[in-house]
C-alpha cells in the first residue's frame, strides 16, 4: 500500500516509511511566497494508488529512497553512469561511464552531462525538458526504439552505435550540428521511467574547447584522435555481448546497486 507525504521541501510516494518516487517543490513565479509542484497523475492511476496524505511540513529530516533490488541487474554487461564527486573548472560535475558486468567494472571513460550553470541532478519526473540539465536518474534503453521509421539521417537502426558517415569505425565525419558539438558518433538513450526529457543520448563533448558541455545527453570527454570515444566504442563490438541498457546512477537511491 502506498500513500503520500508532503514536507517543507518535497511531496513523496512512499511505501512503508520510505519513497518510490519524489516531486520536489518549487517557489511560485507568480507569487514568490507561494511554492508549487507537478502533480505526477501516473501515481493515481496505479493499482495500489496511494489513498491517504500525510502533511509534515515541520519534519527535520526528508524520507530515505525505496532501495532498488540488486537482482534488477542485467544479466549481460551494460553502462553505469556516476558522479565522481569532483568538479571540473569549467564547472561541470565530472562523470564516469563503466562497462559493468554485474557488479565488476570492466572499464571506464570519462564523462560530463548539460550545461556548466545547470548541474542539478534529479530523478525522471522532476527532470525538465529544456533545462539543460544533466539526464535524470533511471534506467536508460540504448539504440533508437523499435519500430521506428528509417530516417536518412539515422538510417542504422538495427545498430547500438551509429556513425555520421554510415560506415563503423569511421571516425572522420561528424554528425551535422551547427556547433559542432556532436563529433561522429551518436548513441540514443530511452528512458524506460515517464519523464519529460528526450532527444538523449551518449555522443563526444566534441566542441569542449569553447562550448563545454551538453543540453542533457551523456558526453564523452574529447582527446587527440578521439582515443576516448573509441574506447567507449570498443565496448559494443561483440553483439552478444554489447550493453542494451545504461543504469544512471546519481546516488538518489532508485536504480539497482
Amino acid at each position: 500500500m502506498t500513500w503520500l507525504k508532503l514536507t517543507s521541501k518535497a511531496l513523496y510516494l512512499m511505501q512503508g516509511n520510505q519513497y518510490i518516487d519524489r516531486q520536489d517543490l518549487h517557489l511560485s513565479r507568480a507569487q514568490p511566497e507561494q511554492y508549487k509542484f507537478d502533480f505526477p497523475k501516473e501515481w493515481m492511476l496505479a493499482v495500489d494508488a496511494p489513498r491517504s496524505l500525510i502533511i509534515s511540513l515541520q519534519a527535520t529530516a526528508e524520507p530515505e529512497p525505496l532501495p532498488a533490488k540488486k537482482a534488477d541487474l542485467p544479466s549481460r554487461p551494460y553502462l553505469r553512469v556516476t558522479r565522481t564527486g569532483k568538479t571540473l573548472a569549467n564547472g561541470l560535475t565530472q562523470l564516469e561511464v563503466s562497462l559493468m558486468d554485474g557488479q565488476n567494472t570492466l572499464a571506464s571513460v570519462p564523462a560530463v552531462s548539460g550545461a556548466p550553470d545547470r548541474q542539478a541532478f534529479r530523478l525522471p519526473a522532476n527532470s525538465r525538458a529544456g533545462s539543460r540539465e544533466p539526464l535524470p536518474e533511471g534506467i536508460w534503453d540504448l539504440g533508437l526504439p523499435k519500430p521506428v521509421p528509417i530516417h536518412t539521417s539515422r538510417p542504422h537502426v538495427d545498430k547500438i552505435v551509429e556513425f555520421a558517415s554510415g560506415s563503423s569505425n569511421d571516425f572522420n565525419v561528424d554528425w551535422p550540428d551547427r556547433n559542432d558539438g556532436l563529433g561522429p558518433v551518436y548513441v540514443e538513450m530511452t528512458c524506460k521511467s515517464n519523464t519529460g526529457r528526450d532527444c538523449i543520448g551518449i555522443h563526444c563533448d566534441n566542441n569542449s574547447s569553447f562550448a563545454p558541455g551538453t543540453v542533457g545527453c551523456v558526453g564523452i570527454a574529447k582527446d587527440s584522435g578521439y582515443k576516448t570515444l573509441r574506447k567507449f566504442v570498443s565496448w559494443f563490438a561483440d553483439p552478444e555481448r554489447a550493453p542494451q541498457v545504461a543504469i544512471v546512477d546519481w546516488g538518489l537511491g532508485t536504480v539497482p546497486k
